[in-house]
């Protein structure tokens, strides 16, 4: 319970926790990212994962942005607000 209360608010922050290099991991990228399922609430038909994105990858439910958006976000080397970057309307 205590793990799911901590990232329940650690993915509603509004900051990426994760690093760049996650989406290069061949195990690691399958983690649902703060930046994943904040677009999750900015467009209802995308990113579903709760604390994974396999589900997602096999019905085709990922944003097509999602990798270029948390690139652009972790590229920065800091902790980025994610609502200051553009995300474009998919």
């Amino acid at each position: 319970m205590t793990f799911q209360i901590v990232r329940n608010v650690l993915g509603h922050s509004g900051y990426e926790i994760f690093p760049n290099w996650i989406l290069s991991n061949p195990v690691l990228k399958w983690i649902n990212t703060n930046t994943n399922h904040d677009m999750h609430h900015q467009y209802f038909r995308f990113n579903f994962g709760l604390y994974s994105t396999v589900w997602d990858e096999l019905f085709g439910t990922t944003h097509p942005d999602y990798e270029r958006t948390f690139r652009k976000i972790t590229d920065s080397g800091q902790e980025e607000n994610i609502s200051a970057v553009s995300i474009g309307e998919t």
